[in-house]
């Protein structure tokens, strides 16, 4: 039986040959959705750095760019390229300027953030080599994956990464993200881009087996994101009528007899009540008793996130246009191991209203080029997923999964699907 919606819309062009191109994608994808970089840094201590990785995967796209460099050039010229150089280009600015005023550790660190960027220019021509409904294809292997690591390191804790690692809070499970709030992001970008290319009537129910790994994750932004998730599907209908009805079918009754049947069990779960509902009640403001060993307490305080904001609001208004360059919210006297906890807020500390302004010309760029699903319009969803999970991280440029998001769909041309084509 064919799962897959065939499609000529799309052809590989350019490519050493498609089973290359296809394993460069296929890689790019899993070390950044998997969050295999980190990862591999946890699992050696700090032996094997991202950067090694990341390093290997250019290696991987160097024959592509040598055998199709007119395309690589007219890729240069694209406007999410230009925007990225451009970005480049503000960050060795601030570099300048840290290097005179003497701040030699932050001039280091904004290097680290030019190289960084250079791969996600790299990566993402890597990613638009191949036809778009691999990338749907080698998505929805990879939620599959991340799904049976989330089980597995639910149930089987310390297997995957010690216990104890810091950054993973016990009882919720991480797989390779470590951090378990990474692991509803990857999965609803990776959902975004499988749906297109998966059965209609079955996409509702890929969208469903993803919630397993978001709700193990104990993520609470996870939580409701997926909500606002499925409801966005449904507005925009994604999800086919009687899918929708066979769902509520099963789905329902299926909640009550959880309710009747196993309501005193899940209550009784020390996990379920301190994690999913304590949790909940903490960020509410409504109760104070949390382990902070165990939860970390301390970045999930509400009134210390303000006092963080209020912060950063005064460190914007000191460099108002240029921000007070890469990587100042990790260095700052006042909250050294507290970030904003907003994206919007980062980026108008270290890169001022002329980052800010780069940030939202590429966000049109993003919405005006909204055809590259095909012929399902999940483009809304991914603009929401930006939204709704900018005001509950600082991490979305370092999170590759982000960028490289963005960039796919920033490269399809309405008509051609490819924008230097």
């Amino acid at each position: 039986m064919n799962y897959w919606i065939d499609s000529t819309a799309t052809s590989e062009v350019n490519a050493v040959s498609g089973l290359y191109s296809k394993f460069v994608a296929f890689f790019i994808l899993a070390v950044a959705f998997l969050d295999l970089g980190n990862y591999f840094e946890v699992l050696t201590e700090g032996s094997l750095l991202p950067k090694y990785v990341y390093y290997f995967l250019l290696i991987i796209i160097a024959p592509l760019v040598v055998n199709d460099f007119p395309s690589f050039s007219k890729y240069i010229k694209t406007i999410f390229a230009s925007l990225l150089l451009a970005f480049v280009a503000l960050n060795l600015l601030h570099y300048l300027y840290l290097i005179i005023s003497g701040y030699y550790n932050q001039a280091s660190l904004t290097i680290t953030r030019v190289n960084y960027l250079f791969i996600i220019f790299f990566f993402v021509y890597g990613l638009n080599y191949v036809n778009r409904r691999i990338i749907g294809r080698i998505a929805f292997f990879l939620i599959l994956l991340v799904v049976i690591l989330q089980l597995f390191d639910f149930f089987q804790p310390g297997i995957l990464y010690p216990i104890g690692t810091p950054g993973a809070p016990a009882g919720r499970a991480s797989s390779t993200f470590i951090n378990p709030n990474k692991v509803s992001e990857s999965l609803l970008l990776l959902v975004l881009f499988s749906l297109p290319w998966v059965k209609s009537s079955l996409r509702i129910w890929l969208t469903c087996f993803a919630f397993i790994g978001i709700f193990l994750s104990f993520s609470r932004a996870g939580i409701f994101g997926w909500i606002l998730f499925f409801i966005g599907a449904i507005i925009f209908r994604i999800f086919p009528r009687k899918s929708i009805f066979y769902f509520t079918i099963l789905f329902l009754p299926l909640f009550f007899i959880t309710i009747l049947f196993c309501g005193e069990f899940l209550l009784d779960k020390e996990l379920f009540l301190d994690v999913g509902i304590g949790r909940l009640e903490y960020a509410l403001g409504l109760s104070t008793d949390i382990n902070p060993d165990l939860y970390y307490a301390e970045q999930d305080n509400v009134n210390e996130r303000k006092y963080v904001l209020i912060y950063a609001i005064d460190e914007f208004l000191n460099n108002p246009i240029f921000g007070n360059g890469a990587i100042h919210t990790q260095l700052w006297p006042k909250f050294p191991d507290n970030g904003p906890h907003n994206q919007h807020f980062l980026i108008l500390v270290e890169y001022g209203v002329l980052g800010y302004l780069l940030v939202l010309a590429l966000g049109y760029y993003l919405v005006k080029y909204r055809r590259y699903f095909n012929t399902v319009n999940v483009a809304p969803l991914m603009v929401g997923l930006l939204l709704y999970f900018s005001f509950f991280t600082h991490n979305m440029i370092d999170n590759l999964y982000w960028p490289l998001s963005i960039g796919l769909i920033s490269l399809a041309d309405i008509k051609n699907r490819r924008a230097y084509k």
